[in-house]
Formats: structure tokens, C-alpha cells, sequence
């Protein structure tokens, strides 16, 4: 299959043309030039997916467990607008044609579109060939049945992931018989899709590579390991290796070897057929023209759902938008708490500070029932219950992060739907003592994985907003005008993560100063774990009387009204506690030291 090796101008999607010391990736979204461009997802890390498609053991196409394809597909009802009308008048006054490796929408099923980009393109007889990109396969379509892709799909990834199985080539074929390249035969590449179809999720390791390419053309270098049935552990122990299944299939006709660096293996070339367009009565009937009877949003109703967000944004007050605090009792009630009355939390890592203020975000492991052989009997099986893996909750935890993510991304991101937090205003709330809580358009590094708006509460304002990431953590100096007005209905769930403060230690200074100085943030930085799960005993929020007020603009940040003191912290699955640690004078001197009733005195109530 082509995605654009050697295109005609303008250059494929994502890179720019190739040459320099420094390669300048492109960004999401409609380019000057009025090209579209839409990035990939580099694995460059373990990961467990679907497998969506395989070509070969050179081209296999996967998709995270956590991936957003349900909210990049379009139904009734939408003000869908065809790419290209019958009697030849493109609808999008902007472009005059079709052109190859441009993004559109396309049937995915019957009556329902899916983003797609354009490999060919048959003036002749007004096909097409697309490949859907979140879904990982090509179509033959009549160009007639094309949509325009919404502006909001145009800034996520493809959720499609071309990968390539490392370390497994066709033995070499005798010197006089010997090719440039040797190529997968179908009767392989089926052998090695039949493998892949044992197993509901595989697990993918990136191989690391010397050469760090600037293009996501390439598929990405992995080990693949299937997770069998009924397993929900994805932990490292756990995947059968698919390089040595394959090997042992295709006895005496295979090369197995582990690759430690990725720039040193030449996968073998993917079996590749030339494709005719069929005829277009061959073609499903869903894929050959826009659907007459498709229905849409009447303008009517858009222009009153406008007139209803235009009442809102009049009424709007900081003393209604509000997003609740995080509490212990809602973490009980939703059933965070272990049976140990711990709770689990994914340390954000990049935002750890101290031990007075970290982030995480809070892990809820579910009943799950498993099918297991009884007493070592293969052919007697018994149903037991047990927690999912922390493996599994952790994605989990991520996937609904995502999703939240997603809706506020899809509404934010429409210019219409935006009204801005003016900076007089809010200085003025903030010198009134109201606190504001609000939307932020963030950098491109924060929002590549938690969404390009996000929730926030302003701390400050002045020439500069300091505001606090209700839903990623951590606070940043951000330009007022990239804050937004929050509307109600986003306010109706607590922060996704927790600031946490650590209670009862204190910095080793001999005077009652709650700064610490850098070595003991650093110390605190490398003890707290962000990959692995970790368990903390907490008090509660101790600052309660603090949730009507704001606070000075230079207050410690575990005065803030939201934060929840941790009694106990440790790594999942250890005993001994991160503070002992921290507080051990033979491991770590000169870092912290016991202090009771630090940061502050706590009223056992």
C-alpha cells in the first residue's frame, strides 16, 4: 500500500520536505497554504492495542485500547457537507479538485462517515481509493459520496498505528538465486494474520533506534507479544511472543533474532498488488453517492441553540460556574477505596514540585470475572472474581480522562462556542475574593495527551494568569486572553487529579520553614513513582474553610482549597512508605525529617 512516498507537491503529512539539521514538525490542522495536515501517534513506548489489520509481518495497523474513534465518526443528525456536488461544482469554493493524500470524511458503514485521506484519485469514471485512518483499512468510493471534514476532527491524530515486527526476516535465499529485497508471500502474510487472530489484545515494545526519523510515514519497529484469552493482566510477565509463534509455523523458512537497535534491521518488503478501480456497480451502494435523505441540523435549530449559548455567556458568574472540590467522600462513594482503605493514584510526574505539592490521579480497579481451570484440571473450568490488573486501571483511568478531554476539546474548539474571560474582569473577581474557574487554550506539549482545553481555575491575574489544571495538574503562567468562560454543564464533575500535600514531615532546617530546598525536591521527584501505581492513606482536605476565598498571590500552594493531605504514601505492592524513605538520614540526610502537624496543625475531627 502507498501513503505518499515521493508526492507531488505539497509534501505528505506530517513532515515537511526532508533535508537540514533540523527538521521542523509540522502542527494538527489547516496549513497556510490551505493544506491539511494530521499527525500520527508515535509509540515509543509499550502499549497494548487491537490489531485492526495485517498486511504482513512488515505492515500491520493497530489501535490503542484508549483510543477516541467513536468520537471522530459523524451520524444523524449533522449538517454534513458533500466534498463534491453531481453536477460537478465542488461545494468548498476554496478547492478546485480532488487531490491525492487529501483528508476528507467517507462511509465507513451505512449511514455513518469516518475520516479518510485520498491515495488515488480516477477522474475518469469519478472514483476514488481512501484509506480510513482511524479505522486502518482502504475503500474504493465514488467521489461523489465524499463530506467535508469538520474543523474539530482536523486537530486529532490518526488513531490507526502502522507498526512492523521486528527481528523476523525471511531466511536469505541462495547467492545465485538471491534478490535486492526479498518480499512476504500471501501464503505467510495469512499464516501470520491467523496467529494474530488468537489473541484479543497484543502488547507492543518499541524497539529503539539510533536514527530518529522526522517521518511517521515509517511504521513503527515493535516485539509483539499476544495477551490471551480471558487474561486482563497486561504486566510485562504476561504475552506469548508472535516473532517466535511465526518462526515455529514457518519452520526452517524464517530468521529470529532480537534487535537491539532498530537503524541495524531491514524488515522484508510488504506484499504489495497493483489495484484497479472496479466498476462502479461493484461498489456498495452506501459508497456511490451522498445520501439524499440524510438528516440534518435545521438552521432553526442552530440558530436557537446560538441564541440559547448567547444567554448564557450574558448570565454568566463565576459564582455559578464552578467546578466542585475533589473529596475523600466522593472518592468512597465511586468506589476508589481498597479494601485496605487505601486509594490507588497515577502520579503526574512533570508536575511533582515537593512534598507539599504533587499531583495524581486517582485509580479505581473493578470487579472483573475470570474463567480459570479448577485445581489444575485443563478440561474443568471454574468463574472466579477479582480486581482488574494495575495495568488495566490505569488505562482505564486514562481512557476516561480522554474522553472528558474530548467533549470539551469538540466544544471549545468551535470559535462560536467560545466567549472570553476578559483580564479587567477577572482581576476584579479575584480582588472581590471570588474565585474563577474557567477554560485554557494550552500549549501544543500540554495538550498533545490531555486534550487542547482544559478546565483551570485562575489563582491570579495581572500581566500573566496563574492558573491550576484542574484535570492534568500542575499550574502554569499562561496569556489571559487564551482564557475562556466555562459553561455550567462542565462544571458538574470534581477535578480528574488531586493536588496532594504530604502531612507530618518538614524540611530539616532547624527553624519552622515549610520551604524546602532543591536537593529535597529532587529526592521527592525520583521517590515518587509515575509508572507503577501508588497507594496513599489520606486525612482529607483540611483547608475547607478556604473554599469561599482566594488566596494571595504568593501563598503556598498547599494553602489552596482543594488539596488533600496524604497520611501514608508508598509504592503499590511495598511496605515501606515513601516519607520513611525520605526521612531516613542514612539513605537521604539533610532532606526532611519528622515533624508533626506540618504544613499545618490538623484538628482530629
Amino acid at each position: 500500500m502507498s501513503f505518499g512516498d515521493d508526492p507531488p507537491e505539497p509534501p505528505s503529512s506530517p513532515i515537511f520536505e526532508t533535508g537540514g539539521k533540523h527538521p521542523q514538525m509540522c502542527r494538527n490542522g489547516l496549513q497556510e497554504d490551505r493544506v491539511l495536515k494530521i499527525l500520527r501517534i508515535p509509540l515509543v513506548r509499550t502499549a497494548v492495542v487491537h490489531v485492526l489489520r495485517a498486511e504482513s509481518p512488515s505492515c500491520v495497523w493497530v489501535r490503542l485500547t484508549n483510543h477516541i474513534t467513536d468520537n471522530l465518526i459523524l451520524t444523524e443528525p449533522y449538517d454534513l457537507l458533500p466534498r463534491c456536488a453531481n453536477n460537478g461544482v465542488m461545494e468548498d469554493p476554496y478547492t478546485e479538485a480532488l487531490r491525492e493524500y487529501e483528508y476528507c470524511m467517507a462511509p465507513v458503514r451505512e449511514r455513518t462517515y469516518g475520516r479518510c485521506r485520498i491515495l488515488e484519485v480516477w477522474d475518469d469514471i469519478d472514483i476514488v481509493k481512501v484509506f480510513f485512518i482511524d479505522e486502518g483499512f482502504q475503500a474504493w468510493v465514488s467521489k461523489y459520496c465524499l463530506a467535508c471534514m469538520p474543523k474539530d476532527f482536523q486537530y486529532h491524530p490518526w488513531q490507526a498505528i502502522m507498526i512492523s515486527l521486528c527481528g523476523v526476516n525471511k531466511r536469505k535465499l541462495p547467492a545465485h538465486k538471491r534478490q535486492d529485497s526479498q518480499m512476504w508471500t500471501a501464503a505467510e502474510s495469512a499464516s501470520f494474520r491467523g496467529i494474530l487472530n488468537r489473541f484479543p489484545l497484543v502488547k507492543t515494545r518499541t524497539v529503539k533506534s539510533s536514527i530518529v526519523h522526522n517521518d511517521y510515514r515509517r511504521p513503527v519497529q515493535v516485539e509483539l507479544y499476544g495477551i490471551p484469552e480471558g487474561h486482563t493482566d497486561t504486566s510485562p510477565d504476561v504475552g506469548i511472543c508472535i516473532a517466535a509463534l511465526f518462526a515455529a509455523e514457518l519452520r526452517g523458512r524464517m530468521q529470529l533474532r532480537r534487535i537491539a537497535d532498530a537503524a541495524n534491521f531491514s524488515p522484508d518488503t510488504n506484499l504489495y498488488q497493483v489495484e484497479e478501480p472496479p466498476p462502479l456497480r461493484e461498489i456498495p451502494l452506501f459508497r456511490r453517492n451522498f445520501p439524499a435523505d440524510w438528516k440534518r441540523d435545521s438552521t432553526a435549530d442552530r440558530l436557537s441553540r446560538s441564541s440559547e449559548l448567547a444567554k448564557e455567556w450574558q448570565k454568566w458568574s463565576p459564582r455559578t460556574a464552578r467546578v466542585p472540590p475533589l473529596e475523600v467522600e466522593w472518592l468512597d462513594e465511586h468506589g476508589y477505596r481498597t479494601d485496605q482503605q487505601e486509594y490507588l493514584i497515577n502520579v503526574e510526574g512533570a508536575q511533582t514540585q515537593s512534598p507539599y505539592e504533587f499531583y495524581a490521579r486517582p485509580i479505581k480497579r473493578e470487579r472483573i470475572r475470570v474463567t480459570e481451570a479448577k485445581d489444575g484440571d485443563t478440561d474443568e473450568f471454574v468463574e472466579r472474581e477479582q480486581p482488574e490488573s494495575e495495568t488495566s486501571a490505569m488505562l482505564s483511568a486514562h481512557e476516561e480522562l480522554k474522553k472528558k478531554a474530548t467533549i470539551l476539546d469538540a466544544f471549545y474548539s468551535l470559535e462560536e462556542n467560545r466567549s472570553p474571560l476578559e483580564k479587567n474582569q477577572c482581576i476584579e473577581w479575584l480582588r472581590d475574593k471570588v474565585r474563577v474557574f474557567g477554560i485554557c487554550a494550552c500549549s501544543e506539549e500540554r495538550g498533545a495527551y490531555t486534550g487542547e482545553w482544559q478546565r483551570v481555575e485562575v489563582l491570579s491575574c495581572d500581566t500573566f494568569a496563574n492558573v491550576l489544571y484542574l484535570d492534568s495538574g500542575g499550574t502554569e503562567l499562561v496569556l489571559p486572553h487564551s482564557l475562556y468562560k466555562i459553561l455550567p454543564m462542565h462544571c458538574n464533575y470534581p477535578p480528574m487529579c488531586m493536588q496532594l500535600c504530604m502531612y507530618g514531615v518538614g524540611p530539616s532546617s532547624a527553624d519552622t520553614s515549610t520551604d524546602w530546598p532543591e536537593g529535597a525536591k529532587t529526592v521527592w521527584r525520583k521517590l515518587l513513582r509515575e509508572d507503577l501505581p501508588m497507594a496513599i492513606s489520606v486525612i482529607k482536605r483540611l483547608n475547607t474553610t478556604k473554599d469561599n476565598e482566594v488566596l494571595p498571590a504568593g501563598a503556598p500552594a498547599w494553602q489552596r482549597p482543594g488539596v488533600i493531605f496524604v497520611q501514608s504514601l508508598r509504592v503499590h505492592g511495598e511496605d515501606i512508605t515513601i516519607q520513611d524513605k525520605f526521612c531516613r538520614e542514612s539513605l537521604f540526610p539533610n532532606n526532611g525529617v519528622w515533624r508533626p502537624d506540618f504544613p499545618r496543625e490538623w484538628k482530629y475531627n
